[in-house]
């Protein structure tokens, strides 16, 4: 499990990051860069994530982010 702190690069050598579960909520910005095995890097990808308060056990239901709108 990863536990992210700002500022600081989170490096694996694979395609996934479990990501820490303590984070506190509010909006986060995260950035991907992705190297090849020569060395060579991608442009940063960024994307914004909201992260919620969940209490209890979920109903199944989910809201589309932004919209209030089920689905």
């Amino acid at each position: 499990m990863a536990t992210f702190v700002v500022g600081v690069p989170v490096v694996t050598r694979t395609s996934a990051v479990t990501v820490d579960a303590g984070l506190e909520p509010g909006l986060r910005v995260f950035t991907l860069v992705v190297e090849d095995n020569d060395g060579n890097q991608s442009e940063p990808a960024k994307a914004v994530v909201q992260v919620v308060l969940r209490r209890g056990r979920g109903t199944g239901e989910s809201t589309a982010p932004g919209t209030g709108d089920r689905g």
